[in-house]
């Protein structure tokens, strides 16, 4: 977190609240200390560093440990745990792009990227998407798992984005981690409509 922090730093710009809020959380927090050097931190870590790189993601890791200076709104995102609601959720979308976030209810990164997802689909600029999301209780949460058999992802792949139209996923398009930055670029991407060629090579890589 140390080696990130310019990097960071040199997300938040000139906003005040944003660089308040941080200082906050790194030095005040006990439950993001914790968070961080916890059973969970080694695989925690990475999601959370991917999510403070960019403004949206820092401000929805703020409000999960802050919830009292969330914005109080509602979101557009359908929890799925069951196959039915799945498969529900897919031709509720119709011929409307589909994103799913698949996470886990056990690693507390997946928790925070709920938070920055849900405000993401209350952005105008993605009112042409669908959201649903996916929280696997642990291994025993079977029909959380089953879910995770249609959709042809593993446990250990999560957090996960998958994008769809019709039904159909563009495979190419899967998005593992939390760089909510990328996250958004596709986001903007699906939600202009993309071409057959444009799904079948995938999106670039920021930088390539």
């Amino acid at each position: 977190l140390c080696v990130a922090l310019p990097s960071i730093r040199a997300v938040i710009g000139g906003d005040s609240e944003l660089a308040s809020g941080l200082t906050k959380l790194l030095l005040q927090n006990d439950e993001f200390r914790a968070v961080l050097s916890g059973p969970a931190a080694e695989v925690a870590l990475p999601s959370i560093l991917g999510m403070l790189r960019s403004q949206a993601g820092l401000r929805g890791v703020l409000e999960y440990f802050y919830p009292e200076v969330a914005t109080p709104r509602g979101h557009r995102v359908r929890a799925v745990s069951t196959v039915g609601e799945w498969k529900a959720a897919v031709e509720a979308a119709g011929d409307r792009p589909l994103v799913a976030l698949l996470g886990r209810a056990d690693d507390p990164s997946s928790r925070m990227l709920v938070a920055v997802y849900n405000k993401l689909s209350t952005d105008p600029a993605y009112a042409p998407l669908d959201f649903a999301a996916v929280s696997v209780g642990g291994a025993d949460d079977g029909m959380a798992l089953r879910v995770l058999d249609e959709a042809f992802v593993h446990v250990n792949a999560l957090p996960l984005f998958c994008f769809y139209d019709a039904g159909i996923e563009h495979r190419r398009w899967r998005l593992a981690g939390a760089d909510v930055a990328e996250l958004q670029r596709r986001l903007a991407r699906v939600a202009a409509g993309l071409s057959q060629a444009e799904i079948d090579e995938g999106p670039a890589v920021e930088g390539e």
